[in-house]
């Protein structure tokens, strides 16, 4: 399937995948129907609360509807895998703590499992961790 060009343009694919008129797809989302239509004909930007809503009531990933980008989950992961270790390994050397690898294995460990159900960052979670380890 081909990634339709504009933010509206992936507004209507949906819509249409989801069988659904102008007027409800709004009414679903809580907005006037003249918005939505403004949104989807890219007369108007789409502002942050409407996509995340959009995204949310439709099942639809948010940095695809923005950019046209799908990423799998399995991409996701990866992703937050390879950012927790660089998190780990830059702040372990801006405090200049030396980790053994199993030592940052558990940081890691611990890192990726709260990044992973919070929806946070490796880079935020990381500094609280390395903070309890200074204490």
């Amino acid at each position: 399937m081909s990634t339709p060009s504009g933010i509206g343009s992936r507004m209507a694919s949906v819509r249409r995948e989801f069988n659904l008129s102008q007027a409800r797809a709004a009414a679903i989302l809580e907005i006037a129907e003249r918005s939505y239509k403004n949104y989807e004909s890219e007369i108007r930007e789409l502002p942050l609360s409407v996509a995340r809503r959009f995204c949310e009531r439709f099942e639809q990933d948010l940095l695809w509807l923005i950019e046209g980008q799908r990423q799998t989950a399995a991409e996701r992961d990866i992703d937050l895998v390879g950012d927790t270790i660089e998190a780990v390994v830059a702040e372990s050397k801006v405090r200049g703590i030396r980790l053994t690898p199993a030592k940052a294995r558990k940081i890691g460990r611990f890192v990726y499992a709260n990044c992973f159900q919070k929806g946070t960052s490796p880079q935020d979670e990381v500094s609280t961790v390395f903070d309890l380890l200074s204490e």
